[in-house]
């Protein structure tokens, strides 16, 4: 299906597919319409007008909101942009409204829509009517109109064309039948605390005014409003209440190809029969509500029956009340009202205005642990008479718990016939980092990692690579507006987040020569000497791949020159003897055929000459390894989806995946930067190469967005087989800051401090991610600077300390 992505430029609509390189559209019941996607050597503009064209039908059409435009070392521009329908026009403030008791839902709907010219509201039904006079003063018009389309339960959609969609969201006639022979997976969340499949209301004098339920009405939920006295305004929240619970309370999600979702030909709020034994569902109804396409996999996400309940939610409730008495005046319920002051109290703290402390020693300065040091009448420090060396601490312990980071120390000094050094120390005495000459160098700036302020999680999600999860920028921050959100891609079991974005790998040469060089379009693997795959020990050069149980494993290759021969291998280890299958080229390069390994420290074999698959020398190819039947078959392709059988053999236990080089000398071979395993790419890249040494602490701020704490690990990859691990248990349903010293972590191989590839994050269920500065030499914790004071002899004049600043961050 040919896609076109057209940006306006003021007089003309310009195409912009060709610099497009990854595109995902999606939609939500309870949001937005939304477009992501990254352009290379090319940009677009926040507030320009963007389309989605299918076969010229156009099915998106919004506005560019977010655009995150870099260009990193030797890579290309990129772009990245995000754009929202034109629902996103009301993001603007209305000054004052009054609407009347009896005023339609829809009525008010229509009136903000006016906010903005041309928009159609033919599709806006008028739904139910305001309780009470209602006022609004400076609120955010789109607010109003989701959280009227929220208290009444009904969709809020703005379609192509400017058609503005006010529909309620009910069980309607089945309009679609989901089943084994469409899905490619599936997936079944059911939270039994949220999903209430009754619902009691008690209002004043506490009569019972409403009991409605679904099924067995065995989950009741009791709502308490000592004002309401009409049973029939009862019954309508009370049906509002339990349909949204619905959406709440479970969750299916399921993943077609492209062409079985136009079959279907559904939208948000059709109703599908479900019919999915193996999670079992058998002929349940369940409503659409969410759409997540992506253009370069083909492949539809659908979300039907339910979510789970977001932060924003939980706070709008908890200041708003009850969800389904919107149009009348809102009342917070006591217990309300001390869980959310407890929880806002730590967001508050935490989120304080951010400012610079500095703390000051001057003249008389104040000595710690002096050692021949001395005040002279000025009340700088000195050397005493008669000693030639001595030392001095300033000391501070910052005394707010809003603390964030150290930043820098300076000093004001003189050398006069002598020397000055200066070492920041921290409160067990060890060493932080060193000035050797503090007189021509009189500051000292504390190392942390990133650099930048909340870099690692802000709007980054395009930045990690996951297996068995998704990543996402979430509008839901304690730090900054955005942050991560990790969500398994089975709930209960472990999913994993991987920054930089590329797989943790690990480098051979197992001759001890040989290279391998990343570029952004490439990976060069030279053996650069004499290595090979084959005997009783290997001497050549690959780059290796934890398998992960993959069960199909595809590589690109792009090129090579005149000896390059081994091609993709699957390993049993790491070792030079270890077990392996191999794809190959025969002597001649004729064929693709298989060498082996059946056993640690065997001597390798294969099938021999003009066997396996002829190869007509297209460049590039690709090829795959797939266990079926319980063997592992080999194939190549000259386009990624014609595959021609190479061989097969049975090999158990092989763990790692292996692109490699080399015949019987210095072979070099060129690979794309990305491999697939089961079907997922996986980006390919020269890790972050982070000298932590110095680091002492590892810091996040952490939200667990499930019923319990969870516990989550965290990784510091050299590579695949040496890492550093950590665990912590994470708070349910609250923000809290994270600190972890790195002596506590354990080893797994032998990594090195000085050598982190990769950081990854590992959570069996949802988590929130928020960051200042990740690793840091020191925490809210006593800081010592010690001057070191030196002169050849007595009689040399001595050099002084006139002042001591030590500067720190506090707030967010």
């Amino acid at each position: 299906m040919a896609l076109t992505l057209e940006v306006w430029d003021g007089s003309s609509w310009i195409d912009k597919t060709g610099s497009c390189v990854s595109l995902r559209r999606q939609i939500r019941s309870n949001g937005l319409e939304e477009l992501d996607g990254e352009l290379i050597e090319d940009a677009v503009s926040v507030g320009q007008e963007i389309r989605l064209k299918e076969e010229d039908q156009i099915v998106f059409e919004g506005v560019v909101y977010e655009v995150d435009r870099r260009h990193r070392g030797r890579d290309v521009e990129r772009c990245g942009f995000k754009a929202y329908d034109y629902l996103i026009k009301y993001d603007r403030h209305v000054v004052y409204r009054l609407y009347q008791t009896g005023t339609k839902a829809g009525e008010i709907i229509k009136d903000l829509a006016g906010l903005e010219d041309e928009v159609d509201v033919s599709n806006v039904d008028d739904g139910d009517s305001l309780l009470s006079p209602w006022e609004i003063q400076n609120e955010n018009a789109l607010d109003v109109m989701k959280s009227v389309a929220r208290g009444v339960n009904y969709w809020l959609r703005m379609k192509p064309g400017k058609i503005l969609y006010f529909k309620p969201k009910q069980i309607g006639s089945i309009m679609a039948t989901i089943d084994d022979s469409i899905i490619l997976d599936a997936e079944y969340s059911e939270d039994r605390w949220k999903l209430k499949n009754r619902v009691i209301y008690i209002g004043a004098n506490g009569e019972v005014l409403a009991d409605v339920s679904e099924g067995a009405g065995d989950l009741p939920v009791v709502v308490h409003d000592p004002f309401l006295t009409s049973k029939e305004e009862a019954e309508r929240r009370a049906k509002i209440r339990l349909a949204l619970n619905k959406e709440y309370g479970r969750s299916l999600r399921v993943t077609i190809h492209q062409r079985d979702f136009k079959d279907l030909g559904i939208d948000l709020g059709d109703t599908c029969s479900i019919n999915l034994p193996s999670v079992g569902l058998e002929n349940e109804k369940m409503v659409l509500l969410g759409i997540e396409y992506d253009p370069k996999s083909l492949h539809y996400r659908l979300e039907f029956g339910g979510r789970k309940e977001l932060l924003e939610d939980w706070l709008d409730e908890k200041i708003g009340g009850d969800i389904a008495r919107r149009f009348g005046k809102a009342m917070t319920l006591p217990e309300q009202t001390s869980t959310l002051a407890y929880s806002l109290d730590k967001i508050a703290r935490i989120q304080a205005d951010q400012k610079h402390v500095i703390y000051v020693n001057k003249p008389p300065l104040t000595l710690y642990n002096a050692q021949n040091i001395i005040l002279n009448s000025d009340g700088e420090a000195e050397l005493a008479s008669g000693a030639t060396e001595g030392s001095f601490e300033a000391q501070v312990l910052p005394p707010s718990e809003l603390f964030v980071n150290w930043i820098k120390s300076e000093w004001i000094a003189e050398k006069n016939d002598g020397e000055i050094s200066a070492e920041f120390l921290n409160s067990d005495g060890e060493s932080l980092g060193q000035i050797f000459d503090a007189y021509d160098t009189q500051f000292y700036r504390f190392r942390k990692w990133p650099q930048g302020y909340g870099l690692f999680t802000y709007r980054n999600a395009s930045g990690f690579a996951v297996e068995r999860a998704s990543i996402s920028d979430k509008r839901m921050g304690i730090l900054h507006a955005y942050c991560l959100k990790l969500t398994p891609d089975t709930i209960g079991s472990d999913g994993e987040i991987h920054y930089p974005r590329s797989l943790p790998s690990a480098e051979r040469h197992y001759d001890g020569s040989g290279s391998i060089t990343y570029y952004p379009d490439k990976v060069v693997i030279d053996t650069a000497g004499s290595g090979d795959f084959w005997g009783y020990n290997d001497t050549g050069s690959a780059l290796f791949f934890k398998r992960k149980n993959a069960q199909e494993i595809v590589c690109k290759v792009i090129d090579g020159d005149s000896k390059y021969k081994r091609l993709l291998m699957l390993r049993g280890s790491l070792a030079s003897n270890s077990k392996f299958l191999a794809i190959l080229f025969d002597g001649d390069k004729s064929h693709l055929t298989l060498c082996w390994r059946t056993s640690d420290g065997a001597k390798a074999e294969w099938l021999g000459e003009n066997t396996g698959s002829a190869w007509n020398g297209t460049l590039p190819f690709y090829l795959k390894f797939k266990y079926e039947d319980g063997v592992w078959k080999a194939y190549w392709s000259p386009d990624g989806s014609t595959w021609n059988y190479i061989g097969e053999r049975s090999i158990d236990g092989l763990n790692y995946i292996g692109i490699c080089s080399t015949q019987h000398g210095d072979g070099k071979a060129i690979y794309y930067p990305s491999i697939w395993l089961d079907g997922v790419e996986y980006p390919i890249g020269a890790g972050l190469n982070l000298d932590l040494s110095w680091a002492k602490w590892l810091r996040l701020y952490l939200y667990a967005d499930h019923e319990d704490d969870v516990t989550i690990k965290i990784r510091l990859y050299q590579d695949t087989d040496n890492y550093f691990e950590g665990s912590l248990v994470v708070k349910a349903k609250e923000w809290r800051k994270y600190e972890i010293s790195m002596d506590s972590l354990s080893q797994v191989g032998s990594p090195s401090p000085s050598n982190i590839n990769w950081i990854s994050i590992i959570s069996p269920y949802p988590i929130l991610i928020d960051s200042d500065h990740v690793f840091l030499p020191a925490v809210r914790e006593l800081m010592r600077a010690k001057f070191t004071l030196k002169r050849d002899s007595p009689d040399d004049s001595s050099p002084k300390l006139k002042l001591v600043k030590v500067i720190w961050r506090e707030g967010a």
